[in-house]
């Protein structure tokens, strides 16, 4: 759990830097033992990769057997030298973790032994991009245990990445075997666990218990090996298993570890409260539990563009991204989150939405050091208050949309820029500018936020350089390094999707329900947005209340910040409000953003929202009348999270699911299943298992032929005339040769059946 210590006002958007501390010669030594391992772990990869497709067949386990073993040696010298017989033993079995996966493929025949090479090599490709942010970080190296958190994200995007590269590059190996492309996905992910096992080894080992790190890596080599014992058959796949749950259990043991030898207080003493709360770990967790329980307990069917995300990753990686790559506004960055959790998941509708789900209970956490580190922990714990608990981010954590990862990664970007534009360090400065790159490849709007955020970093960067401060020319080299991976970041995408993107994406549900965004084109419908973003959805009588309201709350919240106005308070309006300007600049151009806006349009702002609320919540007074506001908002917001969940239904005119449900529950093997227009297929396709499912166009084709019974969609709430049209000359085709079974009308949608 985090601690909770006193942090001083901020009027600025920094203090004044830390003074510079040269590294010593153990961080030295440590940072050139990651350098090594990059070395050795690239020259590994090329080996086997190269190796698995090109060797002839009596050189494999040969060249197997050497380059594991090189590797073994290599690492074990390297622990040696970071911590002596500790370290040896320690990083000889994390090398023992990673090169064991290769034991099935010596005594084997030719092709399994192609693809344990093939599978080890790949795998490994997110051992080395996850070691890449390791290079700067000092404090990590020195044992700092503020250096932890931000030293594990910036790996695990970094690893992340080296995932989704493994898989990608899976069907260009050269092994054409499928087990290759089955298994690679797990290797890589055990790798990327295994890497940050390698973060908190080099943490405890800075910290003088090299020890620690020895006895956690020898239980997990244990573990791997009873698992490569006990299972007879399908050793491969046993390999695979022994590494992700060897990789996890150094993980886990060595976070254990380092929790437990480095505590965090849960409880602030009073003399150090600073009249601020004193049990905000205590409440912190338990907001998290709170919204994790908020989100399992809201399922609602699965809706048209969240049929269209199933539809796209429902084959390979490289599929995925092909299909997604200009089909949506968005980009693909969560289509490659789901199908990364579809391969573990399956296919139902909680892979689909695992990844927001995740982010908006990360969320919580993030937002609450994201306001302390931006004003204090009253501001933190209420911000996470309304993470928790609010309606809008509820919302859009039950969806398979991009707006809850891209809050998420908005929430780490303010973090990193303010770590990074207060502390000065390189590390810092690097993760700043790998979450800038990541956050771009999340919202099509998210660049604005990014910019922004290098903005706000370059004025204090100018200043520093114009006052001559001591690290005035490292902070420069800092930005200029964080600009060049976000701006190299939006090149990629901008190359990579052959522009911007299109400026629209499939209705989300809200435009299908009683509690749609209404106030057309106007501004009101902005303010509406804002509205449903902190908010939620409600029928229309609730929500043209709230907006009536919404002059108020502007004199409101200038009332209360105009007293204590700063550039901190600035740099949170603007995030806030980018989005906003944006899609108003868009829709006076003549090129909207549509459906006009939708929320995920704005889910950037939404956690500068949260925190501006919890900033306007402390500004009221001190921490008991800050508390009890606290206390009303979050009533509020539990009222009408309830009111979403419980009133806000689909409107039956437009409401497709039930006919949908009903043709999957009666369409089988030989059927044939007919849908119009274009726009409800992905949803049909998705849910409808066994028949064949075709669009109208196919459909006047093969009903003639068709062996079992047909079934016609005519979701006419989406339709054209033209289309309403072409549905009616199929039915009356389709009639002349089979007799119509019956015809069940919701809404505006009808399904009918040939027998």
């Amino acid at each position: 759990m985090h601690g909770v210590t006193s942090a001083p006002a901020r009027n600025d958007v920094v203090d004044a830097p830390p003074v510079p501390r040269p590294p010593d010669a153990p961080v030295r030594a440590a940072r050139r033992h990651v350098v090594g391992t990059l070395m050795v772990e690239a020259m590994a990869i090329a080996v086997l990769v190269i190796g698995s497709s090109a060797l002839p067949a009596r050189a494999l386990t040969t060249t197997a057997a050497a380059t594991g073993l090189s590797v073994l040696a290599f690492r074990a010298a390297l622990g040696a030298r970071r911590a002596r017989l500790p370290g040896l033993a320690a990083w000889g079995a994390l090398g023992l973790l990673q090169v064991a996966v290769l034991v099935p493929g010596l005594d084997a025949t030719p092709d399994t032994t192609r693809v344990v090479m093939a599978l080890v090599g790949l795998g490994a490709i997110p051992f080395v991009t996850g070691l890449v942010p390791m290079v700067a970080a000092h404090g990590l190296f020195a044992g700092s245990r503020d250096d932890v958190a931000p030293g594990l994200l910036a790996v695990a995007v970094a690893g992340g990445l080296g995932v989704l590269a493994a898989i990608g590059l899976a069907g260009v190996a050269g092994v054409d075997d499928p087990r290759v492309s089955t298994l690679v996905p797990y290797v890589a992910a055990g790798m990327a666990v295994l890497v940050l096992a390698e973060v908190l080894a080099h943490h405890r080992t800075g910290a003088g218990h090299p020890a620690t790190v020895a006895a956690v890596a020898g239980v997990a080599v244990a573990a791997q090996v009873l698992i490569l014992i006990d299972t007879q058959d399908a050793s491969v796949d046993a390999a695979v298993t022994g590494l992700v749950v060897a990789g996890a259990t150094a993980a886990v043991g060595l976070l254990l570890a380092t929790a437990l030898s480095t505590p965090r207080r849960l409880v602030v003493p009073a003399e150090e409260a600073g009249g601020g709360p004193r049990m905000a770990g205590f409440a912190l967790a338990v907001l998290v539990a709170v919204a994790a329980a908020a989100r399992l307990a809201v399922s609602r069917p699965l809706w048209l563009d969240e049929a269209a995300t199933a539809e796209a990753t429902g084959g390979s990686l490289g599929d995925a991204l092909a299909a997604t790559r200009t089909a949506d506004a968005h980009p693909p960055l969560i289509d490659g989150l789901v199908w990364l959790t579809r391969q573990g998941l399956g296919a139902g509708d909680l892979a689909l939405r695992a990844p927001s789900l995740l982010a908006g209970l990360v969320l919580v956490p993030a937002i609450y050091v994201t306001a302390t580190r931006l004003y204090d922990r009253r501001t933190g714990l209420i911000a996470a208050v309304v993470a928790a608990l609010g309606p809008g981010l509820l919302w859009l954590s039950g969806g398979a949309g991009p707006g809850m990862v891209a809050a998420l990664l908005a929430t780490l970007a303010l973090f990193t820029m303010l770590r990074a534009v207060e502390r000065g360090r390189p590390f810092d400065w690097l993760l700043f500018g790998v979450t800038g790159a990541v956050l771009v490849w999340s919202h099509q709007l998210a660049v604005l936020h990014a910019a922004v955020l290098l903005g706000a970093a370059g004025v204090v960067v100018v200043e520093r350089w114009r006052s001559r401060t001591p690290d005035a020319g490292r902070a420069l080299a800092g930005w200029a390094g964080a600009a060049l991976l976000t701006v190299a970041a939006f090149g990629t995408l901008l190359a990579y999707r052959d522009g911007w993107g299109p400026p629209t994406v499939l209705p989300p549900r809200e435009y299908a329900t009683s509690g749609a965004p209404g106030a057309g084109r106007s501004v009101l419908g902005l303010a509406g947005t804002a509205v449903n973003g902190v908010l939620g959805f409600h029928p229309r009588d609730v929500t043209s209340r709230l907006l009536a309201l919404w002059p108020l709350a502007i004199l409101a919240t200038f009332a209360l910040t105009v007293r204590a106005w700063s550039r901190r308070g600035l740099l949170l309006v603007v995030l806030a409000v980018t989005p906003f300007a944006a899609l108003l600049v868009a829709q006076v151009a003549g090129a909207p953003r549509t459906p006009l806006f939708a929320l995920e349009w704005i889910a950037t702002a939404l956690p500068m929202i949260a925190i501006g609320l919890g900033r306007a919540a402390t500004l009221a007074g001190g921490w008991p009348r800050a508390r009890l506001i606290a206390a009303v908002g979050a009533a509020v917001l539990v009222l009408a999270a309830v009111d979403q969940a419980t009133r806000v239904e689909p409107v039956e005119r437009v409401d497709v699911t039930p006919v949908i449900e009903d043709v999957a529950a009666e369409a089988r093997a030989g059927d044939l299943v007919v849908y119009a227009p274009a726009t409800v297929g992905d949803l049909v396709r998705h849910e409808v298992g066994g028949a064949e499912v075709v669009g109208l166009s196919r459909g006047a084709e093969l009903a003639a032929g068709a062996e079992g019974r047909v079934f016609v969609v005519g979701a006419f709430g989406y339709a054209d005339d033209t289309t309403r049209d072409r549905v009616l000359a199929l039915i009356t085709d389709v009639s002349a040769r089979r007799p119509l079974s019956s015809e069940d009308r919701r809404g505006e949608t009808t399904l009918w059946r040939f027998g």
